[in-house]
């Protein structure tokens, strides 16, 4: 390999950390902005018609990311010992998957343009709705398939300050871009196209970065397929496909755009505090690795702990607070939407009860894939997928977005129960009664904290974002004295093993 240029940052863990949270932040303010500028552009049908197309063509994404971690796991070693005929050799295997993956694609986008306007009836015609397919597939298909391979690269070599810090930039320009086009009054077609090149920067940067830094040959390829845990991974990613995108598939179907929009701006802070959390667990994941790849059963077990023990805070101070708050936040997002109706506090609530219950298997469902049981747990990844699908649509004609929220957090229950049992049984052996636990401690809290903000002599009228930051931060209040209770009444012993840790840094 050819020598790097330019210096790493002397703490590369550090800027990785800093850079990962920076684009957590800039994706949360995308994610809040852009549907909201589009929502006053155009309104919810189409809203709703964007966010369902999406959900369609999410699975490109989804490819890429099963089997780049897969060959991110496969490239450590190559990348560290300057092993350029490996890394070509996995760099090519990646890109000729890539390369496959793209032809289905494009026959996918093709039906979908034909089908997806027969679907819908958003009163906007054929030719709106196909070529929109059109235009958010060929973004997708470009800005997957031209990095596909080389951003692995960059991953092995610990340079994801680099991509971070292009992403975010690319979610700035985007919010630029989408509001001006707003403002200017273009056409739905024109705004997408502008806001999707955006994301256009972190595949050209990479190609060229990456071919100036490193040299992989394109001509270096080998018969025996180094990927060969692909197909596992890509099952373990598709139940988060599933998780994901099925509630918008199935209310596609069997409902109107205008349900699928209201759908979208309750999952805006649900995905949102998600993506934080995930955030979080990548610096307990490593350690974890380090700890099972030495085989010190009892450091993994203490670890594991404090780790499932902080990200259960973190979800009970989260989730709490977002359903005290919620439906306050959407009337004030949504206020000066008046062709859909924004308001369904029963939908919100088990929404955040799903999302939790994601948030709660995180920690175990790392520890599977730390130890690399992608293949014994994929078992829980197709049950999940299954249940999930066929619940949602059995209640969705009667319920709506009752229906899909109850078939998502059955999916969800089920494989954090897997995932409870089988790490009790195979890597962490520790007691199944512990996450019964957790999930009492959880009850309790909320318990507490609904109950003390009923109970609050001053409330806020909120009016705006102004007023709603002021509830939001009583409401915290009440949730941090309703998480201090769980935590005096279960886990007393928890504050020593944190100390313990904290020594060890």
């Amino acid at each position: 390999m050819k020598k790097r240029l330019g210096k790493a940052p002397k703490n590369v863990l550090f800027a990785n950390s800093i850079t990962s949270l920076l684009v957590q932040f800039m994706a949360v303010a995308s994610s809040f902005v852009v549907p909201r500028c589009i929502l006053g552009a155009f309104g919810s049908v189409v809203n709703g018609t964007i966010e369902s197309i999406t959900g369609f063509l999410g699975f490109l994404t989804l490819m890429e990311a099963g089997v780049g971690s897969v060959a991110r796991a496969a490239l450590y070693q190559p990348v560290a010992e300057n092993d350029t005929v490996s890394t070509s050799v996995i760099v090519n295997e990646t890109k000729q998957f890539f390369q496959r993956v793209a032809l289905l694609y494009l026959g996918f986008v093709a039906i979908l343009a034909i089908v997806f306007p027969m679907w819908v009836d958003n009163g906007e015609g054929f030719w709106f709705n196909a070529s929109l397919v059109l235009i958010v597939a060929v973004v997708h298909l470009v800005q997957y398939y031209f990095g596909a391979g080389y951003i692995q690269v960059l991953y092995a070599d610990q340079k994801l300050y680099l991509l971070n810090s292009i992403q975010a930039l690319a979610y700035f320009f985007n919010i630029v871009v989408v509001a001006l086009c707003a403002w200017l009054g273009v056409s739905v077609h024109v705004m997408k196209l502008a806001s999707s090149a955006v994301f256009l920067i972190r595949p050209l940067f990479v190609n060229i970065y990456v071919r100036r830094h490193y040299h992989i040959s394109p001509k270096i390829k080998q018969k025996q397929r180094v990927l060969t845990q692909k197909w596992n991974n890509l099952l373990q990613m598709v139940a988060y496909f599933v998780h994901s995108k099925t509630d918008v598939v199935v209310l596609t179907v069997f409902c109107t755009m205008k349900t699928v929009s209201v759908y979208s701006v309750y999952a805006l802070i649900t995905t949102g505090l998600t993506s934080i959390i995930n955030s979080l667990c990548s610096g307990f994941t490593a350690r974890l690795g380090n700890l099972y790849g030495k085989g010190d059963q009892e450091g993994l077990r203490k670890t594991f702990s404090v780790y499932d023990h902080f990200i259960l805070n973190i979800i009970m101070i989260f989730f709490t607070t977002a359903s005290i708050t919620i439906l306050d936040f959407v009337r004030i997002y949504t206020q000066d939407i008046a062709d859909a109706d924004y308001q369904a506090p029963v939908f919100a609530m088990l929404l955040i009860v799903a999302e939790a219950l994601y948030c709660l298997r995180l920690p175990y469902n790392n520890m599977a894939h730390v130890a690399g049981h992608f293949k014994q747990t994929q078992i829980a990844a197709l049950l999940e997928a299954i249940v999930n699908i066929v619940i949602s649509i059995a209640m969705v004609q009667f319920w709506g977005l009752v229906g899909v929220a109850i078939g998502t957090i059955c999916a969800m229950l089920l494989r954090t129960l897997f995932f409870v049992f089988y790490l009790s049984k195979n890597i962490l052996y520790l007691p199944v009664w512990l996450f019964w636990k957790k999930l009492l401690a959880c009850c309790i809290t909320v318990a507490i904290s609904h109950g003390l903000w009923r109970i609050l002599p001053v409330h806020i009228q909120v009016t705006g974002y102004s007023s709603w930051v002021l509830e939001a931060m009583l409401a915290l209040f009440c949730v941090l004295v309703g998480v201090l209770i769980s935590n005096g009444l279960f886990f007393r012993d928890m504050a020593k093993k944190w100390m313990c840790f904290l020594k060890k840094d």
